[in-house]
């Protein structure tokens, strides 16, 4: 059986799912990530054990397939995460917030630490349509001052 045929199937067992989005080869990731978002069922309890996941990999990967789902059930899980050690876990946060209707989480990765996780939440600042107040965080960076500057209009 093809390793991601399962993750294809009704409520597809958490560990295959974050042995496949963990998975060094990036096109088996992909091809995970596709077989998860693709899934007509619901995969909420697989998703929710891979955004528990130690592996961040996992955990950003787990993050995106419920964004482009549309699962905002899981978004509180997700917000939990936008303290997460790892930078790509929160700019993962950071656009599922903007997908799924997290004006609040958008707003604290504002301020993150990494320039990319803030413009990962500028980005979905402007998909939410905030603007209050950006104009007071510094961006560092061209990419970053300019979508500033755009939700400061």
């Amino acid at each position: 059986m093809d390793p991601h045929e399962a993750l294809g199937g009704p409520d597809p067992d958490p560990r295959d799912a974050e042995a496949a989005l963990a998975d060094t080869d990036p096109r088996a990731r992909g091809g995970a990530f596709a077989a998860l978002v693709a899934n007509p069922g619901d995969i909420s309890r697989s998703l929710e054990g891979c955004l528990r996941s130690g592996i961040p990999s996992a955990r950003a990967c787990a993050i995106m397939v419920a964004a482009n789902r549309g699962d905002a059930a899981l978004l509180p899980v997700i917000g939990g995460l936008a303290g997460d050690p790892d930078d790509w876990v929160r700019e993962s946060v950071a656009a599922a917030a903007g997908r799924l209707g997290g004006p609040s989480v958008v707003a604290g990765l504002l301020r993150d630490k990494s320039p990319r996780v803030r413009k990962a939440a500028a980005r979905a600042a402007l998909e939410l349509g905030m603007g209050a107040g950006a104009g007071r965080i510094e961006g560092h960076d061209e990419e970053l001052d300019g979508l500033l500057r755009e939700l400061g209009r």
